[in-house]
């Protein structure tokens, strides 16, 4: 989903991109088979070929990783990358599944000499509705704090997320938008409607979190 919509957003402001997908399953590549030629050209390279080479000129080359890669799958991807994004999920198996790759990952040679930056990004969050949050303000100060489920479920995320000491750059919550969007080959700032115009906000640190020089290593 990440790598779709970043590749969806990138092709909308005229950026040649590329999307490369390395997960067995395939899901890049079938979403991208559902884009109408309409709209803004992605390019879609299937990353498990033998001899596969990224294109060299490209403004943005995404790769669609799989989930629990490691060893020396993980190594090779990390070769190609300049900024790694990794995705959690607000539950306790997810967060621990991460705290085991981060681990991994810090130890890849790329990684420890700084040459790639890393970043996290909460996703799939249940977001609070209003007069949900209303009303844990308004218990908040009571003898028991109140929280709803929704965040009971978030802030052990968050907290998580902030220990890693990786910049935690944005939260996406879970919205029946991104099903549409996927169905169609869209990004979810693609479907015009006005539940996904909301759903398109969130996207912003990110995206300028990636448009900055914070998401490059120093020597690029």
């Amino acid at each position: 989903t990440i790598a779709t919509n970043l590749a969806s957003f990138y092709a909308r402001e005229n950026k040649s991109v590329v999307l490369a997908d390395f997960d067995p399953q395939g899901s890049s590549l079938q979403w991208l088979a559902a884009r109408s030629p309409e709209r803004p050209h992605i390019e879609g390279v299937a990353g498990l070929e033998p001899g596969f080479r990224l294109p060299r000129r490209v403004d943005y080359a995404i790769l669609d990783a799989p989930a629990a890669v490691h060893g020396a799958e993980l190594t090779a991807l990390v070769r190609r990358a300049q900024t790694i994004l990794i995705p959690v999920l607000p539950s306790a198996t997810d967060m621990r599944a991460t705290a085991r790759f981060v681990h991994e990952l810090l130890l890849v040679g790329k990684v420890t000499r700084q040459e790639t930056r890393l970043a996290t990004v909460a996703n799939r969050v249940a977001p609070t509705p209003a007069l949900k949050r209303a009303a844990e303000i308004m218990l908040g100060g009571a003898d028991s704090p109140y929280q709803s489920t929704a965040s009971q479920i978030y802030r052990p995320l968050e907290r998580f997320l902030t220990r890693l000491r990786i910049p935690f750059v944005a939260t996406l919550p879970d919205s029946p938008s991104y099903a549409l969007a996927d169905a169609r080959g869209l990004g979810i700032c693609e479907l015009g409607d006005s539940r996904a115009t909301w759903d398109c906000v969130p996207w912003r640190p990110l995206i300028e979190w990636l448009d900055s020089r914070r998401s490059l290593p120093p020597s690029v």
